[in-house]
């Protein structure tokens, strides 16, 4: 083979490479358009994604008041049965953990029994669970990852949310203070109540739990609609695409 033929059959090659590239480009145009638009969306998804977080979080926030105290107190070498005041800074241990749940547990069973309360409470949840799934439809675009992080939400909301207050306090319970047994009475923690002598918040975080199957069936059902939604969005945007 001489030198002609060598050069000849190179450049040929080099031609077929050439259009094999730019078919590949062609054929995968689309794709390309899907991934710029995906791409442009990102900064606002993060927004919405870290909005949902605070979302979240916000309606646990005396419970985490409640394990930094712990964590601050334990951190100090105090004890929960200690006969000294816990003091956290200038304040004692057992009078943040009492605000806290008061904030919270005692809040809710001190107004359990209103019927008008009640109402509200139920519109609250589903206004609170509602914003959630609509900035959560924001953040995130397919089908299968709404689904599954929405079903997480409701059993944060509907799970979790009852509980937390029993669980974060349970790690206390001691001879001075009984969080189940005891429908009142006081609760003396790191050498102090928690709340009054008489009455303290703490007996309130086991009636919170008992609201577990009202508040997970309201959540539920939202959640349910919730579902309903995306899976006629996503059958509507399918009808569309083709």
């Amino acid at each position: 083979m001489d030198a002609l033929q060598i050069k000849k059959r190179t450049a040929g090659n080099h031609e077929q490479a050439v259009y094999c590239y730019w078919f590949a480009i062609g054929a995968s145009n689309g794709r390309i358009s899907e991934m710029a638009t995906n791409l442009a969306g990102y900064p606002g998804r993060y927004f919405y994604r870290i909005v949902l977080l605070l979302l979240i979080i916000i309606p646990f926030i005396p419970e985490i008041i409640i394990c930094a105290t712990i964590t601050g107190a334990y951190l100090k070498r105090c004890q929960v049965v200690q006969k000294e005041v816990c003091l956290i800074g200038s304040v004692p241990a057992s009078d943040i953990i009492g605000l806290a749940l008061q904030a919270k547990a005692g809040f809710i069973i001190e107004r359990v029994g209103v019927l008008e309360w009640v109402v509200g409470f139920c519109l609250a949840i589903i206004v609170w669970l509602s914003i959630c799934y609509v900035v959560l439809m924001r953040g995130w675009t397919r089908m299968p990852s709404r689904l599954w992080l929405g079903c997480g939400v409701a059993l944060i909301f509907g799970v979790l949310f009852y509980f937390a207050p029993l669980l974060v306090i349970s790690g206390l319970e001691n001879a001075d203070c009984k969080l189940i047994a005891d429908e009142g009475g006081q609760c003396i923690v790191f050498g102090s109540h928690v709340g009054a002598s008489s009455h303290s918040p703490a007996h309130a975080a086991g009636p919170v739990a008992a609201l577990l199957p009202f508040g997970a069936s309201l959540t539920f059902v939202v959640f349910a609609v919730f579902a309903l939604v995306v899976a006629r969005l996503d059958k509507s945007l399918a009808a569309s695409a083709r």
